[in-house]
């Protein structure tokens, strides 16, 4: 396994050293955090190491059989629930836009996705540009989802008030 990086010397230590260490580590976010206070320690003390973080899992999306989608949309569901899942499936929109989509977004045949609801350290929530370019953009709405959503009027689209729904919620309704 390795010498543990607290038992050795800071000017000893190599990229090696610290690729090994990083690699042993469970979690995404605590590798990503551990490694730039590593970095930072070693850089005030002179030592330059060249590491990346390597994923632990690649995670490929799970898509739908258009028989489970018919599964699904024949439970009896919640109206929030049912339009969450028809603008991610339809649509395929994001958790971060769903929650961010706004009625002024939309026209009378589709949706432009313009901003993402993202949350910030501290739990702190703010509307910023979608994910990638590509992402912004106009989408038809299918006709199944114009009942759901309604008229046109101020507030969000996904429940249907002046404040958007927090992606967590939205991700515990997807997930029900």
């Amino acid at each position: 396994a390795g010498t543990p990086l607290g038992s050795t010397k800071v000017q000893s230590i190599k990229s090696a050293d610290v690729q090994a260490w990083l690699d042993a580590q469970q979690a995404d976010r605590s590798r990503r955090n551990a490694l730039t206070m590593v970095k930072s320690a070693l850089r005030r003390s002179g030592v330059l190491v060249d590491v990346s973080i390597k994923p632990l899992r690649t995670k490929e999306p799970r898509v739908l059989s258009p028989k489970e989608q018919t599964a699904l949309l024949a439970l009896d569901l919640p109206e929030i629930v049912r339009m969450v899942i028809l603008l991610s499936m339809r649509c395929g929109l994001r958790r971060g836009e769903l929650c961010a989509l706004g009625h002024s977004d939309r026209d009378d045949d589709g949706i432009t996705i313009r901003r993402t609801l993202v949350t910030l350290p501290g739990g702190i929530h703010v509307e910023k540009e979608p994910k990638t370019a590509n992402s912004a953009n106009w989408v038809p709405l299918p006709p199944e989802l114009l009942p759901l959503i309604g008229k046109r009027r101020n507030g969000y689209v996904v429940g249907g008030g002046p404040e958007p729904i927090l992606p967590r919620y939205a991700h515990f309704l997807m997930v029900q």
